[in-house]
This record gives C-alpha cells, sequence and structure tokens, in this order.
C-alpha cells in the first residue's frame, strides 16, 4: 500500500453541481438536529432553532394575520422549547420546503405550534362540506359523537406511554374505523372518510405528517382538546342545518 501512495492529483477544475446545494444544505440541517457536540450545538441553534423562533415570531405579530392561528401551544412557551421544536422538525422533516425555508414550514405546519382558531375549524367544516358526511345505515353515528367517543378512548391510554407505542397506528386506524363515513356524493362510507375527519379535527385539515406523529407532538391533553373543541364545532354546525341533503341520505354496506 504504502509503495502505491501518491501525493499527485488531477490537474483538472474542481467542478461543483450548484443545483446540490440545496440538498446539502438540508442534509447538513438534518444531521444537526441529533448532534450533541458543542460544536454542532452552536450550529443548531443559529441554522435551526433561531430561525424558526423568527418564523414563529414573524408569523405571530404580522399583521394583518398572514395565516388564522390561535394561542401558543404550551410546549412552545415553556422552557423546554428548544427540545420541542427540534421534535417537531424530527417528526416532520419529510415536510420541509425543497428551498429549505424555515418560514415557509412553520406556516404550512402552523398548528403544531398554534392552537387551531374555532373560526378556522368552522370555516374548514362548512367549506369541504363536512356536514353533509354519510354514515352506515342504521348507525346513529355523527362527526359530533364520533369525535367524543374518540376523546374517550384516547383518555384510556396512560400518559406516559402516549409518545412511547401507547398511541399507534393500531389506534388511530380503530378512530378512524369508528368515524367510518363519506363526504362525496354517492360513496360508501369508509375508513378514509373517517380518516378525513380526524385531520379535520387536528390540523384544520391541513396536509402534512401521520395523524399519530401530529397527536404524538401535540400531546394526550392537546389532542383530546382537539378532537372536543372539533365535536362542538360540528354539533353547532349541524345544529344550523349545516347536514346532509337528501340526496346523500343514509348508505347501507353491502
Amino acid at each position: 500500500m504504502g509503495t502505491q501512495f501518491t501525493l499527485k492529483f488531477t490537474k483538472g477544475d474542481i467542478k461543483v453541481n450548484l443545483d446540490k446545494l440545496p440538498h446539502l444544505q438540508r442534509e447538513h440541517m438534518r444531521r444537526l438536529i441529533d448532534s450533541t457536540s458543542p460544536q454542532d450545538l452552536a450550529q443548531q441553534q443559529e441554522v435551526l432553532l433561531k430561525p424558526l423562533y423568527e418564523a414563529i415570531a414573524h408569523l405571530e405579530n404580522s399583521q394583518p394575520p398572514a395565516y388564522p392561528i390561535g394561542d401558543p401551544l404550551p410546549a412552545v412557551r415553556s422552557d423546554s422549547c428548544d427540545d420541542y421544536l427540534l421534535r417537531v422538525l424530527r417528526a416532520q422533516w419529510g415536510f420541509l420546503p425543497d428551498d429549505n425555508s424555515i418560514a415557509e414550514y412553520v406556516a404550512k405546519n402552523r398548528y403544531l405550534f398554534w392552537e387551531v382558531p374555532w373560526a378556522e375549524l368552522t370555516r374548514v367544516f362548512v367549506e369541504n362540506k363536512l356536514g353533509s358526511a354519510v354514515f352506515t345505515s342504521g348507525s346513529d353515528a355523527t362527526i359530533s359523537n364520533c369525535l367524543t367517543r374518540a376523546a374517550d378512548t384516547l383518555r384510556k391510554i396512560p400518559d406516559d406511554t402516549w409518545a412511547t407505542g401507547g398511541l399507534d397506528g393500531a389506534v388511530m386506524k380503530r378512530l378512524a374505523e369508528g368515524t367510518k363515513c363519506s363526504v362525496e356524493d354517492g360513496a360508501e362510507p369508509c375508513t378514509a372518510g373517517g380518516y378525513r375527519i380526524l385531520r379535520w379535527a387536528l390540523v384544520a385539515s391541513m396536509p402534512g405528517g401521520t395523524l399519530v406523529d401530529v397527536a404524538r407532538l401535540l400531546g394526550k391533553e392537546e389532542t383530546i382538546g382537539r378532537f372536543v373543541s372539533a365535536a362542538e364545532v360540528a354539533a353547532v354546525e349541524v345544529a344550523k342545518g349545516n347536514v346532509a341533503t337528501e340526496e346523500m341520505a343514509v348508505v347501507g354496506e353491502e
């Protein structure tokens, strides 16, 4: 090996593909999330946490508001906010925009940082015609009582297992099956309809990570609180007449 070692290198110019820079920066940012080295911790503050805090402050203080947001979540106001923000990044990393914009990331995941305003839940409920949800024939199900039962189910999960397996995909699937419905004309009630209702309740139907990841990040109390609030919104809207039309009568399963 020693006889083959040489310090001779190519004299050609080094070519850098600038199109790869966003990818390289993205990988650098992802690596920083879990790093514990002193040097990386300083970078973590500068590259990840500082932009996150700035984006949160900008969105919260913008006048008029750029997006509908409620009060900051307790985790965002706590002394352990740094840890929470890093957990959000870790769980939702795949949703970082292609240009690595932290500001856009915060806006698109805003209900992991702020509560969902009642008015926004109502707007999405009406706009997406969720009041026309069709449930299985013979069922007394409504969006309101399905979400109330879902909240009751989640209360039974021990606090200390919420983020470590107590809440998992199987639990969320049972909740979706318990909310099985359809909001499409003529379609049969299905579990996908249940997931749609659950996402509305948790994040006002915004796209993003899995419902399990979202609920684990929000925590047990906040998740249950959102289901309860959404159940109240649904009940109010149905009472106002925002319900299925005759053409969307209850559908029976084969």
